[in-house]
């Protein structure tokens, strides 16, 4: 297997363009990002490491901790990739997003006043919640998500950005810092109009730009897993067939998995595509012997999940799925590797108007702005009052821990069926939460209001 490096590092990589000297100016939220009244607010902890938490440190924090770059502003959306940030935030025009965490393949959308080969290593961390701009400067941005090492962004316009590392849906594998919009969609007449991403998949839903009216399509890129056990690769946006026959209203996508959300009068279906195939790569930058797929991705429909007109948010790890009821109640499904869904399973939490799928752990707020989560132990096992660990301890005790987990071999479905969840904090006005490898974020409002 042969690994690929970052751009700057690699002969056969495109350079980040060189972006104009005011454009590259390191640019932290003003006061138009920030809201009289009803303040916005967002919270961080888990690991540090990369400075993904955004306090200008890379400590271990077990319990949320506001981010108080963004403290009062005006917040969106949050998103976490694996070892990166992203927010969403509403200035007095536009909509801004701002990032931070590894830069490493330019998931951050960070270029340094000295952008070339072998820079320093602090290029490659942004410590504080840093605005992406480039061709995002002139844009309103209204959605953004996380895959494990790239970022999307959705502008007003009805254009799709994406940069970092991986399949960004340029039909390429090559890494980019400056966010770059896919022509793709501009070159077949389709206007997008939601986004998702997860680990190494992206989805969309488009529309023919001249009838905004007409039925929705599902786009994807990325890995996604086949029904023969393989993982089918996809450079640049493909057709999902197996969607066109339903009344489609949004798209999910999983770790190498789509949900597909339609409704018929007033039942909604989730259908699943890609469950019981490979599994998508934890590590993207080993190149996979995959197919590539170009065009249309004819998709097998692995299963259905019904549940009437109470549906509000469905999520999907990886051999399993959580079902968040408008009545505040938590499912569970399983993924099978039969190509299989269960039938949702319900929880005892209530109350509950958020929740996030990470590799690691699972997290859930309620209404009371509790937070509570499922997950590696380590990741909660340090008391707010302890010392910070150095490097070598945190790696240390997250073997040592891991290992623990090989050994008892209890997965994070099984963890979630079996065990009470631990409460991590409350984070009063919370409306919002996301998981990444080892980090969380939870956004909301230092008073009752909205954003």
């Amino acid at each position: 297997m042969t690994m690929l490096l970052r751009s700057r590092f690699c002969a056969n990589l495109r350079l980040p363009l060189t972006l104009p000297s005011s454009t590259r100016l390191l640019t932290t939220p003003t006061s138009h990002n920030r809201e009289h009244g009803h303040a916005g607010r967002v919270w961080s902890w888990g690991i540090g490491v990369d400075g993904k938490l955004g306090h200008g440190d890379q400590s271990l924090v077990t319990c949320p901790k506001i981010v108080d770059e963004l403290d009062g502003c005006r917040v969106q959306a949050v998103s976490c990739g694996a070892t990166h940030s992203v927010a969403l935030l509403k200035g007095v025009s536009n909509g801004q997003v701002f990032a931070w965490g590894s830069n490493f393949y330019g998931q951050a959308g960070y270029i340094p006043e000295h952008s070339g080969f072998f820079d320093e290593d602090d290029d490659d961390q942004v410590s504080l919640p840093t605005r992406v701009k480039g061709e995002l400067t002139n844009e309103d941005v209204v959605d953004v998500a996380c895959g494990d090492y790239h970022t999307v962004a959705l502008a007003k316009s009805g254009k799709v950005y994406t940069w970092g590392g991986g399949l960004l849906g340029n039909a390429s594998e090559l890494n980019d810092s400056n966010p770059q919009p896919l022509t793709f969609f501009h070159d077949i007449g389709r206007r997008v109009l939601s986004i998702s991403a997860h680990g190494p998949t992206t989805a969309v839903l488009a529309v023919p730009s001249g009838n905004l009216t007409a039925p929705l399509e599902v786009y994807a890129w990325g890995y996604i897993a086949a029904p023969n056990g393989t993982l089918l690769k996809a450079t640049s946006p493909v057709l999902l067939a197996g969607a066109l026959k339903s009344r489609v209203e949004s798209v999910v996508a999983g770790r190498g998995c789509l949900g597909v959300i339609s409704v018929d009068g007033q039942k909604r279906t989730c259908t699943v595509f890609g469950v019981g195939g490979g599994r998508a790569p934890r590590d993207l930058f080993v190149e996979q012997k995959s197919e590539n797929v170009v065009d249309i991705l004819e998709g097998q429909q692995s299963g259905v999940v019904h549940w009437g007109t109470g549906m509000k948010k469905i999520a999907f790890g990886d051999d399993f799925g959580l079902l968040l009821q408008e009545n505040g109640t938590l499912n569970t499904l399983r993924l099978s590797s039969t190509a299989t869904v269960s039938d949702p399973e319900p929880l005892q939490l209530t109350n509950i108007i958020d929740m996030s799928i990470g590799p690691q752990a699972v997290v859930c707020l309620d209404s009371a702005g509790q937070i509570f989560a499922w997950g590696d132990e380590f990741l909660f096992s340090q008391s707010k009052q302890d010392e910070p660990k150095s490097w070598w301890e945190i790696w240390r005790d997250r073997g040592q821990e891991q290992h623990k987990e090989q050994v008892q071999k209890k997965s994070l479905i099984d963890k979630i069926v079996t065990e009470e969840p631990r409460r991590v904090g409350v984070c009063q006005g919370a409306r919002g939460v996301a998981v990444g490898w080892d980090h969380f974020l939870c956004r909301g409002l230092d008073q009752a209001g909205d954003i």
